[in-house]
């Protein structure tokens, strides 16, 4: 019988693992990224918690990442290169595979841990033990009252995850059985970040936040997503966006959303914008025209302070010029449906 989370078909060669099995699989899924690749070994070598081992997926690289990781010499390390390039995310679907541990920790190879970043996975681990996903807050999330600390509801965990349109693994803790029973990453999608959270919660998957001692630090600002169809993906999200409308059956998420636009105007705007985009063109339309505290808050003298009509201020006032301008462009798709 085939077995999802540890068959392959691929051409691969890796070292040997552990002699016996971590608690926690740290994953590094790589692609020519050998400049940023040792900062990020080195932030996991020096944990101060040491029972995992330490996976780095090598999608079939053409710089010096092969010799970057064989400078390194420790007994956590488990390099596996593969001869197949393949998508981002098919390469993290590999991660688990590999992984050893009921525990799958990923860290992007231009990103970097924190010092005592494990100690807290495992904490958080101990603090949430129903819990099929792990995140660290990201975006404020927190701050901005979007989600709390702890379990979030299903509901919640989606709006968030539509509402910032995406959700990083890097960082995040994954339970491994969990892939098996609600699902891989989708491999040609470069939302399968907020897809798999989605999905996840939505067949029944818990979602956690925790605290780490400091934020996952990134290296570069540049994704590289290789293999990846964008149009496709595109089309992939919105299906999410209509997944989350069936499940609540319009109703109770209806109520919801419109209390999120009124506390949240820019993040309810952008779930608006991805409601229509999905196709769900009256109730997004609806549900504008319900949350009045949106034009209220657009159109009064302290928002109009905040976002002068000057090139400076509007560098300086992004967040709010990015608000007024996602409204105007909502507000001309659906032009034609008033």
């Amino acid at each position: 019988m085939i077995d999802p989370l540890t068959d392959f078909y691929e051409e691969h060669e890796c070292s040997p693992a552990l002699p016996r099995k971590p608690k926690l699989s740290i994953c590094i899924p790589t692609y020519d990224r050998a400049s940023h690749l040792v900062k990020a070994i080195e932030s996991v070598l020096v944990q101060s918690h040491q029972d995992y081992e330490l996976i780095i997926v090598d999608n079939a690289s053409t710089d010096s990442t092969q010799t970057v990781v064989q400078s390194f010499d420790s007994p956590f390390i488990r390099n596996c290169r593969f001869a197949t390039l393949v998508s981002a995310y098919a390469n993290h679907n590999r991660c688990v595979r590999l992984a050893r541990s009921p525990w799958v920790v990923f860290i992007h190879s231009d990103d970097t841990f924190p010092r005592h970043f494990l100690a807290c996975v495992e904490s958080a681990i101990e603090s949430n033990p129903a819990a099929d996903l792990l995140s660290p807050p990201l975006f404020d999330s927190i701050q901005r009252g979007l989600l709390k600390l702890g379990e979030n509801s299903a509901l919640d965990a989606m709006m968030y995850s539509i509402a910032m349109g995406g959700h990083s693994p890097s960082g995040a803790i994954y339970r491994r059985s969990s892939f098996k029973q609600y699902g891989f990453f989708r491999e040609e999608s470069i939302y399968a970040d907020t897809i798999i959270l989605c999905e996840w919660v939505r067949k029944g998957g818990r979602f956690a936040l925790f605290n780490p001692p400091a934020p996952v630090y990134s290296i570069s600002d540049v994704s590289l997503t290789n293999t990846i169809d964008r149009n496709h993906s595109r089309r992939e999200f919105c299906l999410i966006v209509e997944e989350v409308m069936r499940l609540t059956q319009i109703g109770e998420l209806k109520k919801n959303i419109q209390s999120f636009c009124k506390s949240h105007p820019h993040e309810g705007i952008l779930i608006l914008q991805r409601m229509f985009d999905a196709g769900f063109k009256d109730v997004a339309l609806e549900l504008l025209q319900a949350a009045k505290e949106i034009d209220t808050i657009r159109n009064s003298k302290l928002y109009r302070r905040q976002v002068p009509m000057t090139r400076a201020s509007k560098i300086l006032s992004w967040p709010a010029y990015r608000f007024t301008r996602t409204t105007a462009s909502l507000r001309k798709r659906i032009k034609p449906y008033c």
